[in-house]
């Protein structure tokens, strides 16, 4: 009787322990996701930052040849090109004129 009595009564305690032990290992687990997910976080921005700045510095060369290569233009230079005077033009845009329909964002 007492070998039955024994089971009987560590029964609740195994449960416990097993259950605690389980809950344990799911806390672990997502301990070592987390870790394992903000690892590559930061990974993943040095990384960035090191793209970042090959092309910043790929964007300063451009600008430097930009503005060497803006000293070379003339009007002369201009007109080979097919560029023309704007004098004969007396304002940039021109607005269309349309007889009898009026023009509106709105819909009725």
């Amino acid at each position: 009787m007492t070998a039955k009595n024994l089971t009987t009564t560590s029964y609740p305690y195994q449960r416990i322990f097993w259950l605690l032990s389980y809950t344990l290992l799911v806390l672990v687990t997502l301990y070592l996701y987390f870790v394992s997910t903000i690892i590559i976080g930061v990974v993943g921005r040095e990384n960035l930052q090191a793209e970042f700045s090959s092309l910043q510095s790929t964007v300063n060369q451009l600008e430097s040849d930009s503005v060497a290569l803006s000293g070379n233009v003339t009007i002369d230079l201009a007109r080979q090109l097919g560029y023309q005077d704007a004098a004969n033009h007396s304002s940039f845009a021109y607005e269309a004129e349309v007889s009898g329909v009026a023009l509106s964002y709105h819909r009725q």
